[in-house]
């Protein structure tokens, strides 16, 4: 949800037609609306009721979105691919390697 004055002086909906992430790409427009010298505030919260309009009839479909998705995040980068990947490897696994060490010696 965002306030229809914030919406219009963003350049509205228009303005991120062609954008693959729209959700993000909103959000730097409403940030930035002013120009990058007068940064406004944004706040996310959670909604009790909301509902996907996106078309995804099975989880390939999910998982192509993901995908497409996450690389235009990383700007196409190889690299930040590989790095964003082993981040999660040790943010994921280090956990369990830690509990599985620490829980064998006590």
């Amino acid at each position: 949800m965002v306030r229809h004055a914030a919406l219009v002086e963003a350049g509205g909906i228009e303005s991120i037609r062609g954008e693959l992430i729209d959700d993000c790409s909103l959000a730097s427009r409403i940030k930035f609306r002013n120009g990058a010298n007068a940064v406004r505030p944004i706040r996310l919260d959670l909604a009790a009721d909301s509902e996907s309009l996106g078309p995804y009839d099975d989880w390939r479909e999910i998982w192509n979105m993901i995908a497409r998705t996450a690389f235009t995040q990383l700007r196409y980068s190889a690299m930040l691919l590989v790095g964003t990947v082993l981040a999660m490897c040790v943010i994921y696994l280090a956990l369990a390697v830690v509990a599985l060490t620490l829980g064998a010696k006590g």
